[in-house]
């Protein structure tokens, strides 16, 4: 399953494997939890899981197009779920991991200082005019039309949620595993993606262990 903005071009799967290719437009910046719940995408992705269930879900763009609730709703409908997972993009609302001050993001599990980030002004976020106006009306909360502290609060709970629902998640390195462990992401669903020009055998080998580790919990 692959859910992406309309400016994005889709995967070609491999032999064997069904594409459920879906577009998720992007909402204004100004609601930074608008994409992580996608009603529409969790419909086609009942009616599919239902009608014809794969074996294994393999889902891309978790955290910036579709819903964070697929891995579970994969779950409740009896298929198991992988997710390939850019960190960036499931953890920063710019999806790019860089600060209000220009510097690189250690700490994602920080709303308040989530929220200092997306009240300043950046190309793609808010201008300087509605940065100002967004810090004037920080203190209505969530009756400002800005990110306030619970919607930020809220976006990491939803993506740490929806990650600890999924089988096992495809990292692209160690230290996206570190970070994830640090967030409390059980380290048996945490596994390191396999190179670009890497064989059909070693993802066979991971969806295989997808498989056993869902086997194991049922």
């Amino acid at each position: 399953m692959h859910v992406r903005s309309p400016m994005q071009a889709a995967p070609v799967p491999p032999e064997g494997v069904r594409l459920l290719a879906l577009e998720s437009p992007l909402p204004p910046f100004s609601n930074i939890t608008a994409r992580l719940g996608d009603l529409a995408t969790e419909r086609v992705l009942s009616r599919e899981l239902r009608s014809d269930p794969p074996d294994i879900l393999h889902l891309h763009g978790f955290g910036n197009t579709g819903s964070t609730s697929i891995p579970w709703l994969a779950g409740r409908l009896g298929v198991p779920s992988l997710v390939s997972l850019d960190f960036a993009e499931a953890f920063c609302h710019r999806g790019d991991l860089i600060d209000y001050e220009g510097r690189s993001c250690e700490r994602v599990d920080e709303p308040a200082r989530c929220l200092q980030c997306c009240l300043s002004s950046f190309p793609g976020g808010l201008s300087p005019l509605q940065s100002r106006m967004a810090k004037a009306l920080r203190g209505l909360g969530g009756l400002s039309p800005y990110p306030n502290l619970v919607s930020c609060m809220n976006r990491l709970d939803l993506v740490l949620g929806g990650l600890g629902a999924a089988s096992l998640l495809i990292l692209e390195n160690a230290a996206v595993l570190q970070r994830l462990s640090e967030l409390g992401i059980a380290a048996r669903s945490l596994r390191i993606s396999p190179a670009v020009d890497a064989d059909a055998a070693q993802w066979l080998e991971l969806y295989a262990s997808c498989l056993e580790g869902s086997a194991s919990i049922s």
